[in-house]
């Protein structure tokens, strides 16, 4: 029986659970569908996205075992498998019209680091760590690992993780820029709904900064000024705007909707 990723959405909250604790919650087919329906389900009816693994574990990867059961050389087409797969995962979170925040509830390797390094909002409890482990059996990095990694950290720091493999605990990752906070067990879940609470009470531009700056990471500068000018002709025409100015007007605290 393989995994699963759940869905649930509540006050705007949207959180997919990944879910086959068995197996560290490896993402076989099944679960990778599932993950790409939730995300663009996400989309439509959230304010935010919270991705996530069920118990002490983010994600483990891709089940290799069920993936590709006899081996990589049996795969017809791999560029064509992960473009129907895996790719829909990743460029589904990239291309959301709302905020994304990963939370690493426990360690994230392979195709699941890739999957959390796509948050906007990186978490993680002290325990966990990132492996981008595909040298471990003879693979490329996947999962836009190549691409998101040196724009985060440096060319240099991207050969770290993705040439040597090596394990990146979680103070390390903080330390490095690449997460935004390290809690306890204890903390996790009171530090997550705190963020969560900020994200859900403010206005509607948020999604639209979002989609700026993923945008910006392929313009120059010329174009990305141009597209902030786009932007802000979209924000001015929200109905949280025309509260944000009213609020400011009236001296108290904007009460924003997300429109």
């Amino acid at each position: 029986m393989g995994g699963r990723a759940s869905y649930a959405c509540v006050d705007g909250v949207a959180t997919i659970t990944l879910e086959d604790t068995a197996a560290r919650n490896a993402i076989d087919l099944g679960m990778a569908g599932q993950l790409a329906e939730g995300i663009a389900r996400a989309g439509r009816e959230a304010r935010v996205l919270v991705i996530r693994g069920a118990g002490d574990f983010f994600c483990s990867g891709a089940n290799v075992l069920t993936v590709m059961p006899s081996g990589s050389h049996d795969a017809p087409d791999p560029g064509a498998f992960m473009a129907e797969h895996f790719d829909p995962i990743v460029s589904g979170i990239r291309d959301l019209p709302i905020p994304v925040v990963t939370l690493l509830n426990g360690p994230a390797v392979g195709i699941g680091a890739s999957i959390a390094l796509m948050g906007d909002i990186i978490l993680a409890v002290d325990t966990a760590f990132i492996r981008l482990a595909f040298r471990g059996i003879g693979l490329a990095a996947d999962g836009g690992a190549t691409y998101i990694l040196p724009r985060m950290l440096s060319r240099v720091r991207a050969m770290e993780l993705l040439v040597l493999g090596r394990k990146l605990e979680a103070s390390k990752a903080l330390d490095w820029g690449l997460i935004n906070e390290v809690w306890s067990a204890d903390e996790l879940e009171s530090g997550l709904a705190a963020i969560l609470d900020d994200i859900t009470t403010g206005p509607a531009s948020l999604g639209i900064v979002r989609r700026g700056v993923w945008d910006g990471l392929d313009k120059d500068w010329d174009a990305q000024l141009a597209a902030e000018a786009q932007m802000q002709g979209e924000a001015v025409r929200t109905e949280d705007f025309a509260e944000g100015v009213r609020a400011f007007r009236e001296k108290r605290s904007p009460k924003f909707k997300g429109r």
